[in-house]
């Protein structure tokens, strides 16, 4: 039986919460487990059940109904032996619990071991024991008490004592350098309790580490102000110590660590300092002479560049990577040096500035050049483009687990403190910067998460979808809309689109269902080759039924998503979409193409699930599986149909090996399956494909500078000729990009793979586009 007083009053038993009877008998009990091991009097406990001397003449009666009540509730009879008991006893009542049974006492003893650790300069180990401390917190104590008017002094006692605790608390995570993790939750706690100034003290401490000296000395004057202003009392030696320091810069504010990682810059006055001129050359004539010597010269450092602060609207990038133990060491240093390469190629190439690098962590900065709608969205391609690149930097073990650099992004849009000197490094601050540091700290190896902001800027291009938190959205990929750059000729993959045709004709006259596999690296195209596939065969007089699904990457807690999001498109059904709306969609559909006979009903019970939440629910995968391909071999009798499977190599393995036999299993019918993957598909499956008949796979190359080179006449032929369209668009684009030939075929190269925001107004006619967003 365990007793909990650190929220609402409840005793718990076998997990089985015990009814406690009435208020009254609540009350008795509260006060009596505050007051635990030791003999209340009956008097104390009618003054706390009825304060201000209100007492009924029968409280004494009430008081004695209410223990025997409490007794038969907790099945405890007066002469109780075992661990808890209610007993009389003169002049009133002892209340017997081993402390172990009660939060209060294991919040006391995790308090002092917390402390302990903390003086003795374990800080991750107090962090730990005051963090379990802090959760056995559920709300006030006694919550429900006290809102039926009980304001017992022992109720304060504990509240102080619950400040204090989480006081050393955030003590132990700013000795662990958690500053950044730490501000919003000390911001929200100074509110709560403006006047405790230890508190004060470690946010204007939090403040003054994140960068935000300024912020600091606004929070030390504004409590100051309140003291004088109410209690006629200056801050206390301490606070007023470290308004000192930071006012001096005091490096003792600064953690050992970061001291050893930061090279703190400061700008003082012109120097002056002694320069002797040189020797003059002496041109010697028929007597030589000794030459006076120069006075020196006072020369004066050269003045100081302006620094530029202002308040403006950037998009703030922050990666943090970690290199794999198991990496080869003699590849570290290699692999450290190419991280730095990319992330910096990856940010400039998007208009981004790297503004700092702190052993594995960089800080970028978008907009700095003006304000645009653009800033956003470039900061996530960069995120996305980083994390791709990086997370294959080192290759992969077979199983696919472990790769050579584990990558966190965070990026956050929004007003920040700009500081930059001309030519210089520009450095930000404010709850920006603090904003991003607090979301990778929730960000897992692989991920990319975004603040509400980024995602609503950006939702027409990005997927989002909200993982396990609610504190920002994890980016998918590119939207299938988004790189839609039809209007563009498609270079350098003629003959592979023509293949794919051929296959689609083969499979149609043969009645033969084909598996392709279009294979590429990241940012190779394989996104636009499949739309331009779509268009064409979208233009084709012939009827052909496409369905595309794309897998999101690095979620792995919704293997089956792609099959209820391809099942829904093939439904009609519109995302988002209310479950009730895709269950009868579905609900039609298997019965236009099944019946509503045992087959149909067995389809719909497997196949429900899936269009509700993308999984499989309380139905086995493997059963869900059959019925989503028994119900496309359906589908495939009534005409020709190509699926589509993007990203296949951030699937589990079971979908994986489903996609590879759903040729064959399905029978016999026009059906052709695509497949594109990055080639580490083949590293975790490498018999992909092999024993398939009618299976082929396709690789994309890099665009050859030749074509790109006509492309770029084509564009520059358009724009010239009057020409309005996506070529023209892009040709703009293309203009503001310096006359470095390879420049320009990079960039060029990045529009075709991931579009462009200029060919997003020309998609949408100029207008705001108001296509419905699925995240």
């Amino acid at each position: 039986m365990r007793f909990r007083v650190l929220g609402p009053l409840e005793v718990v038993d076998d997990d089985q919460v015990i009814a406690l009877g009435g208020s009254r008998q609540r009350a008795t009990l509260g006060f009596l487990l505050l007051h635990a091991n030791r003999v209340v009097a009956s008097s104390e406990l009618i003054g706390a059940l009825w304060p201000g001397g209100k007492a009924p003449a029968s409280a004494r009666k009430v008081l004695q109904n209410s223990v025997w009540r409490l007794r038969g509730a907790l099945c405890l009879n007066e002469d109780a032996t075992g661990s808890v008991a209610l007993e009389s006893r003169a002049p009133g009542y002892l209340l017997r619990v081993d402390p172990g049974q009660t939060d209060l006492h294991t919040f006391q003893r995790l308090v002092c071991e917390g402390r302990a650790e903390l003086a003795a300069g374990s800080v991750q180990a107090a962090t730990r024991s005051l963090a379990d401390a802090l959760a056995l917190w559920r709300g006030p104590a006694l919550a429900d008490l006290v809102e039926t008017g009980i304001d017992w002094p022992a109720l304060m006692s504990l509240q102080n004592a619950r400040l204090d605790a989480l006081e050393d608390y955030f003590d132990a995570k700013l000795a662990c350098g958690d500053h950044h993790q730490l501000l919003a939750e000390l911001e929200r706690a100074v509110v709560a309790e403006p006047l405790r100034e230890r508190l004060r003290g470690q946010w204007m401490l939090a403040l003054y580490r994140c960068g935000r000296q300024t912020d600091a000395l606004d929070a030390y004057h504004s409590l100051r102000t309140t003291l004088v202003d109410k209690l006629g009392l200056e801050p206390g030696h301490a606070l007023q110590a470290l308004q000192q320091a930071i006012l001096g810069h005091d490096p003792a504010l600064v953690p050992a660590d970061m001291r050893r990682q930061i090279e703190l810059r400061t700008i003082g006055a012109p120097v002056l300092t002694v320069v002797p001129d040189p020797e003059p050359e002496l041109e010697l004539e028929s007597e030589p002479f000794e030459a006076p010597e120069p006075a020196p010269k006072l020369a004066v450092a050269p003045p100081m560049r302006t620094m530029v602060v202002e308040r403006k609207d950037v998009s703030v990038l922050i990666v943090r990577t970690a290199v794999n133990l198991e990496t080869d060491p003699q590849r570290i240093d290699e692999i450290v040096e190419t991280t730095a390469t990319i992330i910096n190629d990856e940010v400039e190439c998007l208009g981004g500035t790297v503004a700092a690098s702190i052993g594995s962590i960089w800080l970028a900065i978008f907009g700095l050049a003006g304000h645009s709608a653009d800033e956003a969205e470039h900061a996530v391609q960069a995120a996305l483009h980083i994390r791709d690149r990086l997370s294959v930097l080192a290759g992969a073990p077979e199983n696919g687990e472990g790769r050579g650099v584990a990558v966190h992004v965070a990026v956050t849009t929004g007003e920040a403190l700009v500081r930059h000197q001309p030519g210089g490094v520009p450095s930000v601050s404010g709850a920006l910067v603090d904003e991003c540091h607090s979301l990778l700290s929730l960000t897992s190896a692989g991920d990319v998460r975004v603040c509400e902001t980024t995602s609503k800027a950006t939702e027409f291009a990005i997927t989002y979808h909200r993982g396990d938190t609610l504190n920002g959205w994890l980016a998918g990929g590119f939207r299938q809309e988004y790189t839609a750059l039809h209007a563009v000729p498609v270079i350098d993959r003629e003959y592979d689109l023509e293949v794919l045709r051929g296959l689609l004709q083969r499979t149609r006259y043969l009645a033969t269902p084909h598996l392709v596999t279009v294979l590429g690296e990241p940012g190779i195209g394989k996104t636009r080759f499949i739309l331009e596939f779509q268009r064409r065969v979208a233009a084709s007089p012939e009827a052909v039924r496409v369905l595309v699904g794309r897998i999101q990457p690095f979620t792995g807690k919704a293997p089956l998503a792609v099959l209820g999001g391809l099942l829904a498109s093939y439904c009609g059904v519109l995302q988002p979409a209310a479950p009730e709306t895709a269950v009868a969609k579905l609900t039609a559909t298997v019965q236009r193409l099944v019946g509503s006979g045992a087959e149909g009903r067995r389809l719909l019970q497997c196949l429900t699930p899936l269009v509700e939440t993308g999984e499989a629910g309380r139905v086995s995968v493997p059963d869900v599986l059959a019925a989503w391909q028994s119900l496309l071999g359906r589908i495939v009798e009534t005409g020709p149909v190509v699926v589509v499977f993007e990203d296949l190599h951030c699937a589990d393995d079971a979908l994986v090996e489903f996609v590879e036999n759903l040729a064959t299993s399905v029978g016999a019918g026009p059906l052709l399956v695509i497949a594109t993957a990055r080639p580490e598909l083949l590293k975790r499956h490498r018999e992909w494909g092999g024993g398939t008949p009618h299976g082929l796979a396709l690789t994309l190359g890099p665009i050859s500078d030749a074509a790109i080179d006509r492309l770029l006449e084509f564009l520059v032929s358009t724009s010239d000729s009057g020409v309005a369209d996506s070529g023209e668009l892009l040709g703009a684009l293309l203009a503001d990009i310096g006359a470095e030939p390879d420049v320009r075929r990079s960039q060029l190269r990045r529009i075709l793979a991931s579009g462009s925001a200029a060919l997003r107004d020309d998609r949408c006619n100029g207008e705001v586009c108001t296509m419905p967003v699925a995240r």
